[in-house]
């Protein structure tokens, strides 16, 4: 219980923020909040033709591979779906209702990896380059060129539809100025690694 774990007043006050933040939808959570928002749209719309469309179109979710969390609980969820013969994937925002969860919003904007995840990127890429170059005279220059580049920034993420996979801006600053790549962000065990986009 938690009480025994937190015996004092203000410690369990200290705690419930990062208590409330850490909270992340189960599947089935999501999938009733989803379906009262979609109930509350279909009594909202006047017809029966959009009753029946709001309910052929509603998303049946199977899995959330990735949450990120806000204040109040707010989590910003990549969300996989049964699209027909398809799955498809969208964000969802949600945040706790009782005890469930409610959608607060469909189009929410996609997360944003970490930094070190673009650096982790970069390395790779001017790694792979440098191995790449046969020629010392070449490679020497090469490495003059890019070996002190480092990611300044990751922008503009956009979740594809057919993965849960971010195509990001990464903004980087090299000795021969600023560029900016896009980078394909994949979830590999929880974590963000970026490659390009083949």
């Amino acid at each position: 219980m938690l009480f025994r774990w937190i015996r004092s007043p203000l410690l369990l006050c200290a705690a419930l923020p990062g208590l409330l933040q850490a909270q992340t939808p189960s599947i089935e959570q999501a999938q009733a909040a989803m379906e009262a928002a979609v109930a509350a749209e279909r009594d909202n719309a006047p017809g029966t033709a959009s009753a029946v469309a709001a309910a052929m179109f509603a998303p049946h979710l199977r899995e959330l591979p990735y949450c990120q969390h806000h204040e109040q609980g707010v989590a910003d969820c990549i969300a996989g779906a049964d699209a027909g013969m398809k799955r498809r994937y969208r964000m969802l925002r949600l945040q706790p209702d009782g005890d469930g969860w409610r959608v607060l919003d469909v189009r929410p904007p996609a997360p944003t990896p970490p930094l070190a995840a673009a650096q982790a990127w970069l390395a790779g890429e001017i790694g792979q380059a440098l191995a790449e170059e046969a020629d010392p005279a070449a490679r020497r220059a090469l490495a003059a060129d890019i070996g002190d580049a480092r990611a300044q920034a990751i922008e503009h993420c956009a979740l594809r539809s057919e993965a849960a996979e971010l195509d990001c801006a990464v903004r980087v600053q090299s000795a021969t100025g600023e560029y900016s790549r896009t980078v394909r962000f994949q979830l590999r065990e929880g974590r963000w690694q970026g490659q390009q986009p083949g």
